[in-house]
């Protein structure tokens, strides 16, 4: 093991002495002369020292450029963590908000259902009359059934017969006209 190391170091040495010698054109003969007096063996392993030496600098700019990379990347995961958060909670804010949204809504039909059942079954027949057939069937579902019944008779009887076919589909899971052997007059 120690003649080796003294191989390496004399290797080393005249790797350097040569270079030296490289740098200098004046010294050209001095230094083929020096490579002549050295082994063929210490050349080769000088060569292989400084492949070893150049790969290894390679190594450690990869390793370092990974570093870099990965740092980079958990840096992304963190701002992706960071911004999936903030997406779960605005999403729970607007699911929140429109819970409250269709509470306030089913609670102001549900109170403008209460007035046109209150009202005379003529005049809330007159509006309903008026009104598009899927909305006034969704007041008539939140009704009594006695208020409802009250305004379907106080209304024109087509209106009304499709305001029943809405209203029995609804329960039944069918489609419009499906009610009643599908007549819709």
């Amino acid at each position: 093991m120690l003649a080796a190391f003294f191989a390496l170091s004399a290797v080393l040495r005249a790797s350097e002495v040569v270079a030296e010698l490289a740098q200098r054109p004046d010294l050209a003969e001095a230094r083929e002369g020096y490579l002549e007096q050295l082994e063929p063996g210490l050349v080769e392993a000088g060569a292989v020292s400084r492949a070893l030496d150049e790969r290894a600098a390679a190594l450690e700019a990869d390793e370092a450029a990974l570093a870099e990379r990965e740092a980079a990347l958990a840096a992304a995961e963190r701002r992706l963590a960071e911004r999936l958060e903030q997406l779960k909670a605005l999403r729970e804010d607007l699911s929140d908000t429109l819970s409250e949204a269709r509470g306030a809504a089913a609670k102001d039909v549900a109170h403008l259902a209460a007035t046109y059942a209150r009202m005379k079954p003529k005049q809330a027949g007159a509006v309903f009359n008026t009104m598009e057939p899927t909305f006034a069937a969704g007041f008539l579902a939140e009704m009594p059934p006695d208020a409802a019944a009250g305004i379907l008779a106080a209304m024109e009887p087509e209106r009304a017969y499709a305001l029943s076919i809405l209203l029995a589909s609804r329960h039944a899971g069918a489609e419009p006209g499906a009610a009643a052997g599908g007549n819709t007059r």
